[in-house]
């Protein structure tokens, strides 16, 4: 009887299911959520990757410190507009706990990063200036540690596998071993 009692009180509505007045996603959903979440994550990865290795490459190549400069400027307005346009699409809410959780870990982090950007866009300079880089890097690795750690526990909720492999390659790609330390 009650099995009947609480299938009566299961209902499917589009891609949400609802429990006795309580609302979630299927496995299958979420492990899709967190698929696409994760991929837009290591896209804003790769362009802050991008951004480090523009920024070493002009700096490598000019001929001259205000060239340097010049061309540093112009990689980090490339690398605001990508992770700006990456942001876009982590921005809307899924609903599910797990997702969200680890989205509304990352978000911080990825907009520390494009304040950086943003900073260094309008002076390159502060590319020689510890003291005025230090705020901008304890934020990074701060929210760095944050997005971890929530990854972390996302993956002990045993997502699927292919969930599983891209959140270790993003974490050991650029979260891990970084504890504590000022790295860009």
């Amino acid at each position: 009887m009650l099995l009947v009692g609480l299938l009566l009180a299961t209902l499917v509505f589009g891609d949400r299911t609802f429990f006795a007045g309580v609302t979630g996603t299927s496995a299958s959903q979420r492990e899709a959520a967190l698929l696409e979440l994760l991929d837009g994550i290591d896209r804003s990865e790769l362009a802050m990757g991008a951004f480090n290795d523009g920024v070493g490459a002009a700096l490598a190549e000019a001929t001259t410190r205000d060239g340097g400069l010049a061309a540093a400027a112009a990689v980090a307005r490339t690398g605001v507009d990508a992770l700006s346009a990456v942001r876009a699409e982590l921005v809307p809410s899924t609903g599910d706990g797990t997702v969200d959780a680890v989205r509304e870990a990352y978000l911080p982090h990825l907009d520390s990063w494009v304040d950086f950007m943003a900073a260094v866009a309008e002076r390159p300079e502060l590319l020689f200036e510890s003291n005025d880089q230090q705020p901008f890097l304890l934020l990074i690795n701060a929210t760095a540690t944050t997005f971890r750690e929530a990854t972390e526990a996302m993956i002990a909720t045993d997502p699927g596998e292919a969930v599983v492999e891209l959140a270790e390659m993003i974490l050991d790609r650029g979260f891990r071993g970084f504890e504590g330390e000022a790295e860009l």
